[in-house]
């Protein structure tokens, strides 16, 4: 189903720049209002945004998001475009 066994690759699986910022936000303990409040945005759009990152990483909750996004290591660089590698 996947090229070379690695679903990471997949478009699904990777997260958006925007999508990186907010979890790692999300991961420091932010929460979305906290989030919109400093980017200018809707509350709404940071639910959005943080709902199709943890759709695309197959989790079932924040936390989780949060903890496969640490796992992936797709939060460990200030580079946001680092998400979208997805490597494990």
């Amino acid at each position: 189903m996947f090229p070379n066994n690695d679903p990471c690759k997949e478009w699904h699986t990777r997260l958006s720049p925007s999508q990186v910022r907010m979890v790692k936000e999300l991961a420091q303990g932010k929460t979305p209002e906290q989030i919109a409040a400093q980017r200018g945005i809707r509350r709404d759009t940071v639910y959005a945004t943080l709902e199709e990152a943890r759709k695309r990483l197959g989790a079932r909750t924040s936390y989780e998001m949060v903890a496969i996004a640490t796992k992936r290591r797709l939060l460990d660089s200030d580079d946001p475009g680092s998400g979208m590698r997805g490597e494990e």
